[in-house]
């Protein structure tokens, strides 16, 4: 069968990642970055607009040099469906600065 029709209706996931300056949220983008390079477990992400796809060849390029992820400076919610056999959710995901996060809760 394969994964569903992309052109059905999926479940949407809000994902909001706030946070501290370097406690891994980028990181942690970079890491779906490269489930969409290269599957794992029956898992795999096809990001859906250009900025994100954009976004996660940067992340990608960043650990395959061995580099941390520059600050988040990426203001958009980055878009992308996740795959799981034949079940995919469409994911909405926000990555925001952690010195935003610290500004604002003081």
């Amino acid at each position: 069968m394969g994964v569903a029709s992309l052109s059905a209706p999926q479940p949407l996931l809000r994902v909001q990642m706030i946070g501290g300056p370097t406690v891994g949220k980028t990181s942690f983008v970079g890491a779906l970055a490269l489930l969409a390079e290269r599957p794992s477990h029956g898992y795999f992400i096809t990001p859906t607009d250009a900025a994100t796809k954009r976004r996660f060849e940067e992340l990608r390029a960043s650990f395959h040099r061995g580099q941390w992820p520059d600050k988040t400076a990426h203001p958009a919610p980055l878009q992308f469906r996740l795959h799981l056999r034949r079940k995919t959710v469409a994911v909405q995901l926000e990555d925001f600065a952690g010195e935003a996060f610290v500004a604002a809760m003081l």
